[in-house]
């Protein structure tokens, strides 16, 4: 509702503030709890978004306050009485008529598109053409979700493209779909950070750099200080080959929040993909005590850089710290196979199978998926 809402839903607490300093019959502890009461919810509105279990005590609260210091309104008073006749013939079909015309208006094209949006997302019978066939249904209702969709149908597209058993046929559908409808997202709203986000990941995705570049350094230039936009920015420096460029992002970020372990460990998983190997230890040394941290994000980038005497060191340590998760030891046991060491691969599949007979099935075709002999 932009500053229209905001400043009616000030008005709102504003007049209970006010009607409980001007109340005469309530005592100073109801008084206080109340002023209280309100001053939370809006304190938790600054940093929370409503939902049902806001809104019903703050309507709680404020049909209280109501209750106790409403009086009766002179000019109300003296208008005349609806008869029951008259409620019957016309009032309360006129509501009906009315409330129905709403849910239809307001209520419905919503859920459609919120029913569209949870199939688009979900595993189908049809496979990846059916979740296509609901993007374009939920979009099609051009409801207020629209913008919750596109971002959905990008991360959607990113998962398709980067699918080696799909056919390029239908990745180049979800591609053309995405990309109309992100820059129609960014037409919309063109200073909104998020769209610039959202579209320099899909052109990323699809392989065209010049355009994430574009929008990723739109994107920083209307939020310059924020630390997800630096770093997605120097990701996809690194992937252009500009390095330098990229090492001073990632160090700008740093110098922002250096005590936030999150920006931490991004900036050192930027600087590994860089090269700058010494430089991430650094980082994780002075923050965590150790050049070694368990975080999937570093795993992540290690595999990117190649590094695999650190790859396989911090999947060690992940599987160290989850003893009962048979998805670390098989990790480990790729980290292995990614580095070329084939027969330790093997023993560590071979003993997570005999750890978890459940996945007997998983690390058989994790074998078998390795080439033979030594």
């Amino acid at each position: 509702g932009g500053i229209p809402a905001l400043l009616l839903f000030l008005a709102l607490l504003s007049t209970a503030f006010i009607a409980l300093l001007r109340a005469a019959n309530l005592t100073t502890p109801e008084r206080i709890m109340l002023t209280a009461a309100l001053a939370a919810y809006a304190l938790q509105a600054i940093v929370v978004f409503d939902n049902l279990f806001s809104y019903i005590p703050l309507a709680a609260v404020l049909a209280y306050i109501h209750s106790r210091v409403a009086r009766p309104l002179p000019a109300l008073e003296r208008l005349p009485l609806a008869s029951r006749s008259q409620a019957e013939a016309i009032i309360v079909p006129v509501a009906g008529a009315v409330l129905l015309f709403l849910m239809l208006v307001v209520n419905v094209p919503n859920m459609r598109a919120a029913h569209h949006l949870v199939y688009a997302i979900s595993p189908l019978s049809g496979g990846p053409a059916e979740n296509l066939a609901r993007f374009r249904e939920a979009l099609a209702t051009g409801t207020f979700a629209t913008q919750e969709i596109r971002e959905q149908l990008v991360n959607r597209t990113a998962q398709v493209i980067a699918d080696p058993m799909l056919s390029a046929a239908l990745k180049t559908e979800f591609a053309s779909l995405a990309v109309e409808e992100v820059e129609k997202e960014i037409a919309g709203a063109p200073k909104d950070t998020r769209a610039r986000m959202q579209a320099a990941l899909l052109y990323q995705a699809v392989g065209d750099y010049p355009r994430a570049l574009a929008h990723i350094e739109a994107a920083e230039s209307l939020s310059p200080n924020r630390q997800i936009v630096m770093f997605e920015h120097g990701s996809m420096l690194v992937a252009a080959g500009r390095w330098e460029e990229a090492l001073a992002l990632f160090e700008r970020a740093y110098a922002l929040l250096p005590a936030n372990d999150d920006v931490a460990m991004r900036t050192a998983a930027g600087l590994i993909t860089a090269g700058e190997i010494k430089r991430a230890q650094a980082i994780l040394s002075e923050r965590f005590g150790t050049a070694i941290v368990d975080h999937d994000v570093l795993v992540n980038a290690y595999a990117m850089a190649r590094e695999y005497d650190l790859l396989i060191i911090t999947l060690k340590l992940q599987a160290t710290n989850r003893p009962d998760a048979p998805e670390a030891r098989y990790r480990l046991a790729s980290g292995y196979a990614l580095a070329g060491r084939f027969a330790e691969a093997r023993r560590e599949a071979q003993a997570a199978m005999a750890r978890f007979p459940q996945t007997v099935k998983d690390g058989r075709a994790f074998l078998a998926s390795l080439p033979t002999g030594q």
